[in-house]
């Protein structure tokens, strides 16, 4: 398998800070925000990524608020980037259950590659720093990355 992922800076959900950077994204329901969120996380490290190979990888994650969860799941997701060199997309639903809230997943995991050109920014950790999940009209998330 030989294909190439490109990423489009998602410029209107970028948010500046002097030592971070974040992003805010909306959508209808919380599953599609943290989609949206995910991939707006990736395009903001990456401009390409060579597929190498794919597979379907089911996702679950816990946490005890919403602000966690965005922060939990995100973490995981860098880890699997920045330590195995995969990423991570699909469709998510979130469900509350017993004084947790919990997303689940099912979509691909790509083992990818990934060259000194292709890289943006290189995000060192998630924070909680200004961290939002609101719902008004729609859900809103707001997240920051030490760079």
């Amino acid at each position: 398998m030989s294909k190439t992922i490109h990423f489009n800076y998602p410029e209107k959900s970028v948010l500046e800070h002097p030592s971070d950077v974040g992003l805010e994204v909306h959508a209808e329901t919380l599953g599609k925000a943290l989609e949206n969120l995910i991939v707006d996380f990736y395009s903001l490290q990456l401009k390409s990524a060579k597929v190498l190979a794919e597979k379907r990888r089911d996702l679950t994650i816990c946490a005890m608020d919403y602000e966690s969860l965005v922060v939990r799941i995100l973490s995981e997701l860098l880890y699997l980037f920045q330590g195995e060199r995969k990423l991570w997309m699909g469709d998510l639903t979130v469900k509350e259950n017993e004084g947790e809230v919990c997303a689940q997943g099912n979509g691909i995991e790509m083992d990818v590659e990934v060259g000194p050109q292709d890289v943006i920014e290189d995000i060192k950790a998630v924070t909680y720093h200004r961290i939002l999940v609101e719902k008004n009209n729609d859900w809103r998330i707001r997240v920051f990355f030490d760079i």
